[in-house]
């Protein structure tokens, strides 16, 4: 890996999310998400890529998911999904509008490609005593795929501490992954990675590193 021309292609491609206070371009008036089709039977998403709507209250975009989502798909051939402009909606807390639109176009992308996975990207604060958290709610919305789990949990404790449904447990029914599996049956992580992570550029680096292995190990099943 090119360090150096690896960081300035994560930066080139998170200029679109930061556009317009971290708002995003709008390129449509009846979508706010990017599909991008690969031939491996995963999907990685990231739906607060952009800033987002919780209960009226603006939130925060969670920096560089959307970036490492289309790098990681351009780089494996994985399926992807990536909200590019905030409609005052939030995919992960709503099951009407925009919001329910990304999840029902996760659905049509599962069948369309028979995927096997879902691996949902968000970005935290580094107040929470990890540097990833595995959402499962409870493995209930991983299939029962524990080799799956296993392979992410042990990838990225190679470069953090990880925990697994400590604060973000993915347990209410509007979740994207608790929605996704409930409706499709397969193994659905979500994964949020510290800001910490996120923002230092070795830490980037090691990152985007191991998950291209966690990606092509899980690809193996």
């Amino acid at each position: 890996m090119n360090i150096e021309k690896t960081l300035k292609n994560i930066e080139q491609l998170n200029e679109k999310y930061i556009a317009n206070n971290h708002n995003g371009i709008k390129t449509s008036e009846d979508e706010n998400y990017k599909i991008i089709k690969g031939v491996q039977p995963i999907i990685l998403s990231a739906p607060h890529a952009v800033r987002q709507n919780t209960i009226n209250k603006i939130k925060a975009a969670e920096r560089y998911t959307g970036a490492i989502v289309e790098y990681l798909c351009e780089k494996i051939g994985t399926n992807g999904i990536v909200r590019t402009c905030n409609f005052g909606d939030n995919p992960n807390s709503e099951n009407e509008g925009y919001g329910l639109k990304y999840k029902e176009a996760i659905l049509q992308l599962i069948e369309d490609k028979n995927i096997k996975c879902l691996i949902d990207f968000h970005g935290c604060k580094d107040t929470y005593g990890f540097d990833f958290d595995i959402g499962t709610n409870n493995k209930k919305n991983i299939n029962n795929m524990d080799d799956y789990l296993k392979i992410i949990q042990n990838g990225l404790g190679k470069i953090g501490i990880v925990t697994i449904d400590n604060h973000f447990k993915a347990t209410k029914e509007e979740v994207i992954c608790n929605y996704v599996s409930r409706h499709s049956k397969i193994a659905c992580f979500q994964i949020e990675i510290s800001k910490k992570i996120r923002l230092n550029k070795q830490s980037m680096i090691n990152l985007l590193q191991q998950l291209e292995i966690i990606i092509k190990d899980l690809c193996k099943y």
